[in-house]
């Protein structure tokens, strides 16, 4: 009998998974909100593989009590609603696909730079109401000679800096794993903290992971300490940042704008205070949200599956370790 996997909200047609029905009954699960863990708990009782992307969460609880699932594969980078060390102590092998994205996300974040920059969000309606632009209203900021601060350098950092070079901004980067790692480099400087990052950018875009140190890191005592005027862009992951501080600095200052991608909670619910801000370009998770991206993350998927199961080497996995421990 073949294995069944199940994936779960699938980014794409049904057609980009055809290659796992080789080796495994496929079933599709596309809900009509948000997954819920009922769901999941039904999912998992069943399935020997599950297609996830960052929308699902899978609990340690979860992970101990199904028995029978062997592999979760992620569409996209590694995920955050999933603790990857816990998941092989219980004999589940966790994959990514990691690049698939980040090119796409990297983009997306220089263009979100730009519109908080210009406040691109206010120009738009202008034409429509029979406006007209005037020296006290719809004045931007030029992206040439200003300073952005990136956090975090990996993959999507770096890219996110590369694509920043050739504007003639200067970069400041805070990342303290990477500057042990990488040499300096003549397009970007290297800060040492945050506090002396921070008062010096006119807009600070976050790349970090989600651990145990940044998960909420970014709060009202960072907030305050940014460059009245400046703005502030998230296309990480919205764990990373406390969204009532955010809230409280685009109300009261010091930023001008903000633009995020991505929530603690998504799709953000009514009382989310992100919504009441009216200088907050609010996007629905759509920086890695094209064709080509999703057909890519697919497609690594599915390879993760097919190799798991022909017990060839996973690309993207995870957590080697998982196999000391299968069930």
């Amino acid at each position: 009998m073949k294995p069944r996997v199940t994936v779960i909200e699938p980014e794409g047609p049904e057609a980009w998974f055809a290659a796992l029905s080789e080796i495994a009954e496929v079933e599709f699960f596309n809900p009509r909100g948000p997954v819920q863990p009922a769901e999941i708990d039904g999912i998992l009782a069943h399935s020997a593989a599950v297609v996830i992307t960052s929308a699902t969460a899978i609990s340690n609880d979860q992970l101990l009590a199904a028995s029978g699932l062997k592999l979760i594969a992620k569409c996209g980078g590694a995920p955050s609603n999933i603790d990857v060390k816990y998941a092989a102590r219980c004999g589940v092998a966790v994959s990514c696909v990691p690049g698939a994205n980040t090119t796409t996300i990297a983009e997306y974040t220089v263009m979100l730079i730009i519109a908080a920059l210009r406040r691109f969000d206010l120009q738009l309606p202008v034409i429509r109401q029979g406006g007209w632009r005037s020296p006290d209203f719809l004045l931007g900021h030029d992206l040439r000679g200003a300073t952005i601060g990136i956090v975090g350098l990996g993959a999507i950092g770096r890219e996110v800096l590369d694509r920043l070079v050739p504007f003639g901004c200067r970069l400041l980067v805070y990342s303290p794993h990477a500057r042990k790692s990488c040499a300096d480099d003549a397009r970007f400087s290297f800060v040492e903290t945050l506090e002396e990052m921070l008062p010096r950018c006119d807009a600070v875009t976050l790349h970090c992971r989600v651990d145990e140190a940044t998960r909420g890191f970014f709060d009202e005592r960072l907030f305050k300490m940014m460059k009245p005027g400046s703005v502030f862009v998230n296309t990480a992951r919205g764990a990373l940042v406390d969204e009532p501080a955010l809230a409280r600095a685009l109300e009261n200052g010091p930023l001008s704008a903000a633009a995020v991608d991505v929530f603690q909670v998504e799709p953000p619910q009514s009382g989310n205070p992100l919504l009441r801000c009216g200088n907050a370009l609010l996007a629905p998770h759509s920086a890695g949200w094209t064709g080509e991206a999703l057909r890519r993350e697919c497609r690594g998927a599915v390879r993760s599956v097919l190799a798991y199961f022909r017990h060839e080497r996973i690309p993207g996995l995870l957590n080697e370790e998982y196999i000391r421990h299968l069930r």
